[in-house]
């Protein structure tokens, strides 16, 4: 049980330490394009991908029209649209790929990622940075990690997923004082055919 708390206090000073370095500026610009956007498309592999369908779930019980880049059913990004991209690394192909042409196209990008150096950045309006470990952080020896502040029991890309996705939960919850809507509000557009 000594892993199991230790990986917990560890993820509850990853936290911590997020909330301190988060810049407001850029926060502040990504919640305002959200709010602008006529759509919104959010896309991420893998795990990153699976944060952003949680994303695209909270802005659809806000009532936004939103939709998950890759599904059957989604249509073109245009002019006027919002592009959210996860992706810890920053330099996952698909999700450069899919920025590339998004802002090509006229729409806004916006970049969550560990990575404030990625390549992607140049086609994106704004970047949330995540200081966290992912599955591409160095692996050095242990005491090189302790002096950096490396999680050592996280795994790849556990602790940006895991803050990225609080982020963006922090993010519904602002939009929803924002727009003066109410968890009862946000139930009514709840699936019902669970």
């Amino acid at each position: 049980m000594e892993i199991l708390n230790t990986t917990i206090e560890e993820i509850i000073l990853q936290f911590r330490n997020f909330i301190s370095s988060l810049d407001k500026d850029s926060t502040e610009e990504f919640i305002r394009l959200i709010l602008g956007a006529r759509r919104i498309f959010l896309v991420g592999a893998g795990r990153s991908g699976l944060v952003a369908r949680a994303f695209a779930m909270r802005l659809m019980h806000l009532g936004k029209k939103v939709f998950v880049i890759g599904e059957t059913i989604t249509p073109p990004v245009e002019k006027d649209d919002l592009v959210i991209a996860l992706t810890g690394s920053g330099k996952t192909k698909s999700v450069v790929s899919v920025a590339k042409i998004s802002k090509k196209l006229g729409a806004k990008v916006a970049l969550i990622t560990a990575n404030r150096r990625a390549p992607i950045r140049r086609y994106c309006d704004v970047v949330i940075k995540i200081k966290a470990k992912t599955k591409e952080t160095r692996q050095d020896d242990y005491i090189t990690r302790e002096l950096s502040g490396e999680f050592r029991y996280t795994v790849l890309g556990t602790m940006f997923e895991l803050t990225a996705m609080i982020f963006l939960e922090g993010i519904i919850s602002e939009l929803m004082d924002r727009l003066a809507l109410t968890e009862r509000d946000l139930k009514k557009r709840h699936a019902n055919l669970e």
